[in-house]
């Protein structure tokens, strides 16, 4: 297994530089960096007080905030909590609608569908600061890669394969040299991952992580492929190197076999001159989600960058393929309704396209300085799609095709 992804490594040519240009330009604003600096707290004039003991014994409030807090949140969290405010709620709806007059008994048909909707944003804004407060980032060893040893090529084993959900799409999980490793990529940067199939023949696909929960675990990773029943359909999904690679792992290679890894590409490029950038639109097609929910999950947060609203149109040919990540999408929706805006519409754009489909042309929204595009998924829709859009009246330096 070494053996082959060392030969595999070995055999590897180097991808050809992409159409846009060969030569990265350094992006003009950081979507994941903060927009200014923490706040600097001035230092008080110190004021001399008489030395005098009190006895009074030094304690840490902090510990104690935390607990309330805590408690706070799980008493929110808890049914009979959620009982009751519906209760109050549903009581109060209908001393308003009494008052004024109006007919209750067709206003009692909606108010399930409100309710639930606002017990979701209410829970979801309860998740957001809980987490913000108490969830910590898990930091670990960053895989290191040396340009003179393999040309760059590491090694990572193939763990597992399992179907996700009820989905067309395969995860592929592998594992790193070391249970604390991290795969050190920026925002937007692919992996290269490489192996020989059963004839000796060098297979190799560019992917973006998949990542299922809130953070990446350590020590693994994991990506995502399509496994239609047509090759010619997995082939348009991914292009015909990372399709084939993606056959090579489901028929050749067995868990266990070791598989040639290195840093790939840089993808999130951004050349307009509208800065800062206060509102992104994300355009995913099929596995094109999978780099749209990490970029997501970096500029939704409250003061992580110049991003005031995020809106994102996810495209699949069927409804059963939303499986992949729809539920951690609709739980972002609610932990930030005010500035997330999410439409999952099926429509195959192996056939048609994005302006045959007046639900995603009305999803897009219209240019506006400070506005970028990233575009995700199949090759031929990004292309298709972006020409859309400079019909639109997008300008083509503000449209990023990952």
């Amino acid at each position: 297994a070494a053996s082959n992804a060392a030969a595999a490594a070995t055999k590897a040519v180097p991808p050809p530089a992409s159409f846009d240009s060969a030569i990265r330009p350094h992006l003009a604003v950081s979507l994941d960096q903060p927009l200014l600096p923490g706040p600097t707290i001035p230092t008080m004039p110190s004021i001399r007080t008489p030395n005098v003991n009190m006895n009074v014994p030094n304690i840490d409030t902090s510990a104690f905030r935390a607990k309330i807090v805590k408690i706070v949140m799980a008493i929110v969290a808890s049914d009979v909590f959620k009982v009751a405010a519906l209760a109050f709620c549903f009581a109060f709806s209908l001393s308003l609608l009494s008052k004024s007059g109006i007919s209750v008994l067709p206003s009692l048909q909606r108010i399930p569908q409100k309710f639930s909707n606002f017990w979701k944003v209410i829970k979801g804004t309860t998740s957001r600061i809980t987490e913000k407060r108490f969830t910590k980032k898990k930091s670990g060893i960053p895989m290191t890669f040396d340009d003179n040893v393999n040309d760059g090529w590491g090694t990572c084993t193939l763990k597992s394969r399992k179907r996700v959900g009820k989905s067309s799409f395969d995860q592929f999980e592998f594992t790193l040299p070391l249970p604390d490793n991290m795969l050190p990529l920026d925002l937007g940067q692919q992996i290269s991952l490489c192996c020989l199939d059963n004839n000796n023949h060098v297979a190799k696909g560019e992917f973006y992580p998949y990542v299922s929960g809130k953070q990446p675990k350590l020590g693994s990773f994991s990506i995502l492929t399509p496994n239609y029943d047509s090759s010619t359909d997995n082939d348009f999904a991914l292009g015909s190197d990372a399709a084939n690679f993606a056959r090579v792992l489901r028929s050749d290679l067995k868990v266990g076999d070791e598989i040639a890894l290195k840093m790939g590409a840089h993808k999130l490029d951004y050349r307009g001159q509208y800065l800062p950038v206060t509102d992104m639109l994300y355009i995913a097609c099929a596995t094109g989600i999978v780099p749209v929910m990490e970029q997501v999950k970096a500029v939704l947060p409250n003061g992580s960058s110049s991003v005031k609203s995020v809106s994102v149109v996810w495209v699949n040919p069927a409804t059963k393929d939303f499986d992949v990540t729809a539920e951690q999408l609709e739980k972002m929706y609610f932990q930030h309704s005010t500035k997330l805006a999410v439409s999952c519409i099926v429509d195959n754009l192996q056939t048609n396209t994005v302006e045959d489909n007046a639900e995603i042309t009305a999803a897009l929204p219209d240019f506006t300085a400070g506005t970028m595009a990233v575009l995700a998924g199949p090759p031929e829709v990004a292309r298709k799609t972006r020409a859309y859009l400079i019909s639109r009246g997008y300008p083509e330096d503000c449209i990023c095709v990952l």
